[in-house]
């Protein structure tokens, strides 16, 4: 049975392949973070000699504590008000008809004809900080603007957006108005990012891509959402906490702690907010509700730099891999070639033809 521990979740081949050259159970007190590399920084020993030596002032030290214990920082991203207003209003025109209807619940990547957006995506201070927390380049790939509270029910990042290594991912939520207890403020478990990941296969679900498997995208969710508030009501020690922000404040969460959007209690009241992924450089991207990773099927994710436009290459143990499209492959077992999964069959096929021709006899 696949063994778990909590920052990686079950063990599948190309897991275990990394896991086995990168990681140990035991570091050696003098090994620096920067010398394992497909390990966030904040999961680490950090001691005050290693953030001295990263050249982290005292306020970005006390940021970097409270992340790895926490999960979260509630940071001032120093963004203009003037932008914030430009956000919110260009979401206003594009959410509420001209009766004050509310007509759409959500702006998915409006930083590709919301300048604004774009501005509030690429703060300079929220990149400073995320190179600290990560000791690696972040990369804003997803914007997502609300113009009120979610209501959505407790999960975590990692189902939607994971990456290979694991953890280098997180998101950056800007509130664009005050929020309080009214609006649908969000909510989220302190210390919970140090539970276990979990994709489909543990919840004994396939992957929403699998075959067979296309049309029952809503009741897998689903299920993963009924799994998720069970597991989470019955942990001990995981407090649950509202966030409450004023206009321009933002909250920064790793990719596994585990939120939500609490009840909407005055529905006359907005709640605009942004939120942006990250991705972090140097790694395989993924969506592991649409994945089977435990046999090695990912849906890699070909994502572009919000900074730039331009695309972010995947990457496995410092190969690019050729992704031409985001979609449903197969890594090859040399973990330097894609295979569309609509075509792995043959792939393995010629495989095990090419392997029979070399081993008969007369071929050794």
């Amino acid at each position: 049975m696949p063994s778990r521990d909590s920052r990686n979740g079950p063990d599948h081949p190309i897991k275990s392949i990394v896991r086995a050259e990168y990681e140990s159970d035991t570091l050696p007190d003098n090994l620096e973070p920067t010398l394992v590399p497909n390990i966030p920084w904040t999961e680490l020993p950090l001691t005050e000699a290693v953030m001295s030596a990263a050249g982290l002032d005292a306020p970005m030290r006390e940021i970097v504590r409270h992340y790895a214990e926490c999960g979260y920082a509630i940071i001032d991203p120093e963004i203009s008000e003037a932008t914030i207003d430009s956000a919110m209003s260009a979401v206003h025109d594009l959410c509420f008809d001209k009766r004050g209807e509310l007509v759409r619940n959500r702006i998915t990547d409006g930083w590709k004809s919301i300048p604004a957006v774009r501005e509030i995506a690429i703060s300079q201070k929220v990149t400073a900080i995320l190179r600290a927390l990560y000791q690696r380049e972040p990369i804003p790939f997803q914007t997502l603007n609300f113009p009120v509270g979610t209501q959505q029910k407790t999960h975590s990042d990692t189902i939607h957006f994971s990456s290979f290594p694991p953890g280098f991912m997180c998101g950056v939520w800007v509130a664009l108005e005050d929020v309080d207890e009214a609006n649908g403020p969000l909510h989220y478990y302190s210390g919970s990012h140090r539970l276990p990941t979990f994709e489909m296969y543990d919840i004994g679900k396939s992957g929403v891509l699998a075959p067979g498997e296309e049309s029952h995208g809503a009741d897998h969710y689903g299920r993963y959402e009924e799994f998720i508030e069970y597991y989470i009501n019955n942990q001990q020690g995981i407090e649950r906490r509202e966030v409450h922000l004023k206009k321009g404040e933002a909250l920064i969460w790793s990719a596994n702690l585990f939120h939500g959007g609490n009840p909407i209690l005055d529905p006359r009241r907005t709640r605009f907010s942004q939120v942006t992924h990250f991705y972090f450089n140097d790694c395989m991207y993924y969506t592991p509700l649409l994945s089977d990773s435990y046999i090695g099927r990912f849906y890699l994710r070909d994502i572009a730099d919000i900074r730039s436009g331009a695309r972010v290459p995947n990457i496995f143990n410092g190969k690019s891999l050729p992704l031409k499209a985001s979609g449903l492959h197969t890594i090859s077992p040399l973990g330097d070639t894609l295979i569309p999964v609509s075509r792995e069959q043959s792939f393995f096929k010629r495989l095990a033809e090419t392997a029979y021709r070399m081993l008969k006899p007369g071929k050794r």
